[in-house]
Formats: C-alpha cells, sequence, structure tokens
C-alpha cells in the first residue's frame, strides 16, 4: 500500500440508507479510533483498516473474508510483528481475529503499549487453515 492509497478519517461515507451493517460497524470503528486520538483510515484499493500514532506503533486489519476474519499486522516503529509465536505457530501462521469488535480491542490495547501477548489474551482467533479452532493465548 503506498500512502496516496489511504484515506484518513474523517471522510464521507454512503448516505444511511445505503449501508450494510458491516459499513455501519467499520464507520463505527474508525469514529472510535479517531476520537481515541490514532489516525484510523482505510485502503482505497481493498479491505484494510488501519490506525497509527505518533509514537511510531501502528496496526493495519486486512479482511480475510466477508468482513468476519481479519488479520492483524501490528508493527512498532519500523519493526513489524506477527501473532503466529504467541500461539506457538510458525511466525508465518495466518492468524485472524473474528468480528470487528476483536479488531478494535486488539487495536486499543497494541495502540496504548501492551504487548502482542497482552493485547490478544482472550479475543477470538483462528489459524486460516483451520478456521474453525479458535486459538487461545
Amino acid at each position: 500500500m503506498t500512502p496516496a492509497d489511504r484515506l484518513y478519517w474523517p471522510f464521507d461515507v454512503l448516505p444511511l440508507h445505503r449501508q450494510t451493517q458491516a459499513h455501519r460497524a467499520e464507520i463505527d470503528l474508525l469514529k472510535q479510533g479517531f476520537e481515541l486520538g490514532f489516525r484510523p483510515y482505510i485502503n482505497r484499493r481493498c479491505t484494510e483498516i488501519g490506525f497509527g500514532t505518533n509514537a511510531g506503533r501502528a496496526v493495519l486489519f486486512v479482511s480475510r473474508g466477508r468482513d468476519v476474519y481479519w488479520e492483524p499486522w501490528p508493527s512498532d516503529r519500523d519493526e513489524a510483528h506477527r501473532l503466529g509465536p504467541v500461539f506457538d505457530l510458525p511466525e508465518s501462521a495466518c492468524i485472524s481475529l473474528i468480528s470487528l469488535d476483536a479488531v478494535a480491542e486488539f487495536a486499543w490495547g497494541w495502540m496504548a503499549g501492551e504487548s502482542l501477548r497482552d493485547s490478544v489474551r482472550g479475543l477470538p482467533a483462528v489459524h486460516r487453515l483451520q478456521p474453525k479452532t479458535l486459538l487461545v493465548v
């Protein structure tokens, strides 16, 4: 994603009568992140939602299907982190959170300085290759 692909909140959205439940949930997430002082954005080209801070922490969430599975890509300054090792899986494991509520809880914890383990603790997460098996920290 290039900086030109990012559309930062606030921005114009569809009229309420044309919004789906998924649209409203994403808009609520962006509003909440903005109110907390983060820099929420979406990718103009695909379903990605991200948050950043001036302190260097950021997280990008990539939709992995039907707006239910969201893979987090957290970073701290220029260092990227992956969730696989938190669940004793390879670093390359595609771990997704289930629901935008889990996305919000993870994002706010990570952006506030929590560790990856603490940010994901208790949240519904799955491995892409085993989407029916919940992972537990």
